[in-house]
C-alpha cells in the first residue's frame, strides 16, 4: 500500500513538472526559433519577414497568453526563471498586460546579459515561407535587450528619446498617476499594430482605447485626443470633424492657453517641453489649422506675437520651437481684412513659402465682430462653418472659411515645407 501511494505521489510530481505556467513557457520557448521586440511591442501582429512555422509558433504563444490570462504575480516569478528564453517570454507577457505600473519589475532585467532568442535582421529580400534557416540573416540578443526595448517603448510614447537614462525622470512624474497621454499613445500603437492606414480588423481595439480616454476628465480628455492626432490609429480614434467639435467645446481661452505654452493640465505629457516638443507642437498646429472654427477675431494679434516668441526661442531657453507658417495662416483666417498684409509680411525662411491673394466676394472691415466672438461672449466654444477637405492624392489640405469673410486658402505640404496659397499664383514679392 505504501509503495503504491509513493508511486502515485511520484507520478503527481512528474505530471506537475509538465504542466503549469512554467511548463507552458518552456514549451513555447522550445517551439519559437526567432523572436524579437518587434514581435510583441506593437501587439502580436502578423510578421511576414520570417518563416511560416516560426510565425505560427509566435501566434500560438500569443493565443496562450490571451486564453490563460496568467496572473501578474506568476509572470513576475517567471522573470527570475533559470532559462533566459523563459525570462524573455515573461517580459513579453508582462508587457502585454498593458499596465505601465509594471515597468519597475522589468528594470532589473536591463542588465541581464544572458543570450536569448535570435532575431531576423530586416533586409530588402522577401523570406519565402519554406526558406532554409541557413540563408536567413539573424542577430544575437540578450534578455536585457528585450527589457530595454519594452521600457523604451513607453519612454518614446511620452517623448523621451534618449533611452533608459531618462527613466528616473520619466517615472518620478508618472508613478502616482492613473493616466497619462503617453500611456494612451502606447495603447493606441498596440491597438493599431502601429500600422497606417489602420487595418479594419483593429477598429474594435482602437474604440476600446477611445472608451478609456472618455473616462478621464476634461480638459485632459480632449487635449489627449489632440495630442494623439496624427499617430497610427488616430484616424479611427477620432475623426477630424469630431475633434474640431471637441476642441471648440474647450473654448478659445483654453485653446489660446495651449498655444501660448500654458495648458490647463497637470499631465506631464500634455505640457510643452524645451526639447522633443513634437506631440505638443502637433496639437498646436491642429488648432491653428482650424483657427476659424476655434478662435476669436481678437486672437489674431496674439498668434502673431506668439510666432515672434517662438522665433526668438534662444532667449527663452528652448531648442524645439514651433516655427511654422500656420501662425500666420491662423491669424489670416481670423482677421480676413488684414490677411493680405499678414501673409505677405509673414517671416520667410527656407522651410516655407507664403503666397496670398484675397478674393473679392465680400470684404470684412477691421474690428468687425466675428461669429467666434459672438459664441465666446455667449459662453459657446468657437465658430462653426469651416469646411476641411483632405486630398490624399495631392497631399493637400484645403481650408475654406465662411463666404462673408471672402477668404479661400489652400495649404500644400511637402514634407517640412509648406506653401499657403490664396487664390491664383501671384507676383514674386511674396
Amino acid at each position: 500500500m505504501h509503495r503504491i501511494a509513493g508511486l502515485v505521489f511520484l507520478a503527481l510530481i512528474i505530471g506537475a513538472c509538465h504542466t503549469g505556467p512554467r511548463a507552458d513557457f518552456k514549451r513555447a520557448a522550445s517551439e519559437i526559433r526567432y523572436f524579437g521586440p518587434g514581435d510583441f511591442l506593437f501587439g502580436f501582429r502578423e510578421v511576414r519577414r520570417q518563416p511560416r512555422e516560426n510565425a505560427d509558433s509566435v501566434q500560438r504563444f500569443a493565443a496562450m497568453l490571451a486564453n490563460k490570462q496568467f496572473p501578474v504575480a506568476t509572470l513576475i516569478g517567471l522573470l527570475s526563471d533559470s532559462s533566459p528564453r523563459v525570462r524573455t517570454l515573461a517580459i513579453a507577457a508582462l508587457f502585454s498586460k498593458g499596465d505601465p505600473k509594471l515597468l519597475p519589475h522589468l528594470l532589473p532585467l536591463v542588465d541581464d546579459g544572458a543570450d536569448s532568442f535570435l532575431d531576423i535582421v530586416p533586409t530588402a529580400n522577401f523570406i519565402m515561407p519554406n526558406a532554409s534557416h541557413s540563408n536567413i540573416p539573424t542577430k544575437k540578443q540578450t534578455v536585457g535587450n528585450f527589457a530595454s526595448a519594452a521600457i523604451t517603448f513607453y519612454l518614446d510614447g511620452s517623448g523621451f528619446y534618449y533611452g533608459l537614462r531618462d527613466f528616473d525622470a520619466y517615472w518620478d512624474q508618472r508613478k502616482n498617476r492613473s493616466y497619462a497621454a503617453g500611456w494612451f499613445a502606447v495603447e493606441l500603437a498596440r491597438a493599431s499594430h502601429g500600422t497606417y492606414p489602420t487595418p479594419v480588423s483593429r477598429r474594435s481595439e482602437i474604440k476600446e482605447v477611445r472608451r478609456r480616454i472618455e473616462a478621464i476628465p476634461e480638459p485632459d480628455r480632449t487635449m489627449t485626443l489632440l495630442w494623439l492626432h496624427g499617430e497610427a490609429g488616430a484616424d479611427e480614434l477620432t475623426a477630424d470633424d469630431d475633434l474640431v467639435g471637441l476642441a471648440r467645446a474647450l473654448g478659445p481661452r483654453t485653446l489660446m492657453g495651449i498655444l501660448r505654452r500654458n495648458p490647463p493640465s497637470n499631465d506631464p505629457d500634455l505640457e510643452p517641453r524645451k526639447n522633443n516638443n513634437g506631440p505638443y507642437a502637433r496639437m498646436c498646429v491642429f488648432i491653428l489649422k482650424n483657427a476659424k472654427d476655434l478662435l476669436r477675431f481678437a486672437d489674431a494679434a496674439t498668434l502673431l506675437e506668439q510666432e515672434k516668441w517662438e522665433r526668438d526661442f534662444q532667449r527663452h531657453g528652448i531648442t524645439d520651437p514651433l516655427i511654422s507658417p500656420w501662425w500666420a495662416v491662423g491669424a489670416a483666417q481670423l482677421d480676413a481684412a488684414r490677411a493680405d498684409s499678414i501673409l505677405y509680411g509673414a517671416p520667410k525662411n527656407s522651410d516655407h513659402v507664403l503666397r496670398c491673394k484675397m478674393t473679392s466676394e465680400r470684404g470684412v472691415k477691421n474690428g468687425q465682430e466675428t461669429e467666434a466672438d459672438r459664441r465666446d461672449a455667449e459662453g459657446e466654444g468657437g465658430l462653426g462653418g469651416t469646411e476641411r477637405r483632405q486630398d490624399d492624392q495631392r497631399g493637400s489640405v484645403r481650408l475654406r472659411g465662411p463666404s462673408e469673410h471672402g477668404l479661400e486658402m489652400e495649404a500644400l505640404r511637402f514634407g517640412g515645407a509648406a506653401a499657403v496659397i490664396l487664390g491664383t499664383p501671384i507676383p514674386e514679392r511674396c
